[in-house]
Parts: structure tokens; sequence; C-alpha cells
């Protein structure tokens, strides 16, 4: 506050002094290098030659020996300029805007609001990540299975919750969250020369737990990305142990609707 205080003072001592000049176009008239308005204004000198390459403040005369002589005008509109800066206009924006415009206002506050909105959303994030102690790169919401997961599974998750649609994430999370650790750990473990029996035993305990997340996929562009991303990230053995789970998985919906469609026209004892 009292830097502030001062900052106000000078300027308006500075204007004060200029207004008493009784001709503002006498020899005598104040005025100031840039390292002087900077100073005045609190800003810096490559600001204010900024602000005369976007062309918010006006070129000064210059003295006989070449330093610019900033005027009453200029300590105005860099005062301006500081001013709208300072509520977060867009320098872009300053130099066409109507200070009395409400309607700047309006799409200003609206701007603030969507900033508020994601910092707030962000900061929750953070506080997530933490809590669950979770690698910083965890995609939103899936902060309390990521540290559980290997560095190949983290990066598989990051890609799909990258490029999927975003309503398709919400049914990711349940199905990694039914993989029991000593399960996961088995299938980190599988090595690419594994029998066929382990993959088998694998597949299905996968299968029963219905946590064959690892074979999710996508359409057009997104599911081959999908598909590159798990033949680099897996071994031969694991990528066997997903299809078999996948498979095993069609197949048992399969049997559970065609029971579904005979229960349908079993004719009850007794009719």
């Amino acid at each position: 506050m009292g830097e502030h205080r001062r900052r106000l003072d000078g300027i308006e001592t500075a204007l004060v002094t200029a207004c008493m000049r009784r001709n503002p176009h006498e020899e005598d008239t104040v005025t100031w290098s840039t390292r002087e308005l900077a100073d005045l204004t609190g800003t810096t000198v490559n600001t204010i030659r900024h602000y005369h390459h976007v062309g918010l403040l006006e070129e000064p005369e210059r003295r006989d020996n070449g330093y610019k002589q900033y005027r009453v005008r200029h300590l105005i509109s860099l005062v301006r300029t500081r001013r709208l800066v300072g509520i977060g206009l867009p320098l872009a924006q300053i130099a066409k805007i109507d200070v009395t415009c409400s309607d700047a206002l309006r799409e200003l506050d609206e701007e603030l609001r969507a900033g508020i909105d994601r910092l707030v959303r962000v900061r929750d994030e953070v506080a997530a990540i933490a809590r669950e102690h979770a690698p910083l790169d965890t995609p939103r919401g899936f902060e309390a299975v990521a540290s559980g997961l290997s560095g190949p599974d983290r990066s598989f998750l990051q890609i799909y919750a990258s490029l999927a649609a975003r309503d398709a994430l919400p049914d990711l999370l349940p199905m990694i969250s039914k993989e029991s650790a000593p399960l996961r750990k088995a299938f980190d473990a599988l090595p690419d020369d594994a029998d066929q029996g382990a993959r088998q035993r694998i597949a299905d305990w996968i299968t029963e737990s219905d946590a064959n997340w690892r074979a999710v996929d996508g359409s057009g562009a997104v599911g081959g990305a999908l598909t590159e991303a798990r033949r680099e990230l897996y071994n031969p053995a694991q990528h066997e142990v997903i299809a078999r789970a996948t498979t095993s998985r069609r197949a048992r919906r399969l049997s559970c609707r065609q029971f579904e469609i005979a229960e349908e026209f079993l004719v009850p004892i007794g009719t």
C-alpha cells in the first residue's frame, strides 16, 4: 500500500505541476524522459516501448539531443492503459475499446468467471493428486487408482483419457477398480515367453473380474492409436491375454443373451 500511495502521490504532483504552467507550449513545460515516465507510473522502459509498438501510446517529440519528451497527455494515456491492463483487458482490445461501454465489462466478467472456474477445477485436481499420492500426470478422475498402475498401464490410461470421448471415461474407472492388486501384479509380471496355461489362467481371472480395461477401443484414428499403444506397451503374452479375455467376455455375453432368448420361449409346466 505504501508504494502504491507514493506512486499516486508522484503522479498527482506531476499533474499539478504541469497544470500550473500558464502556457503548455512554453519551453519550461514539464516533460519526462522514458525512464522518468516508467518510474513515475511503476512500469518499465520496455513496456512503454511495447505500448508505442502496438499503438497504445503516442510517440512523443524529441529534444535536440534525441531524448524523448513525454508530456501530460502521454502520462494520462499510459495511466489509462495500465489501469485497463490491470483489470484484465488484452492489449489488442484496449486500443479500440470505449471505456464507457458496458459490453466490454460484461465480456471481461465472463472471461474472469471462466478463468476462476478453471482455476477451481485445477485446484481440485491438484488436491486429489496429492491426497491419493498419484503421479502428477494422472488424468482427471483416475487419481484413486493411478498409484497402483505400472508404467505401461499409466501410459495407456493417459493415451486413452486424452483421445477417447469424454463420456466414455466413466465406464473405464470401474473396470480398473475391479482389477485386484494380485491380478494386476500377475499381469505385469507375465513374461513374453509365458506358457499357454499361465496365459489362460490370467485371461480367465481377468474375465471373471470383468477387468479387461486394457481392451478398450475407439473408432477411426483413435482406435488405431490405441492398438499401436498396446503393441508397444505390452509384450506378446500380455497381448494374447487381453485378446483371450476379450473373446471370453464376448462368448459369455452371447451365452447370457441366448439363455435369455430361450427363456422367453420356454413353456411353463402345467400350462
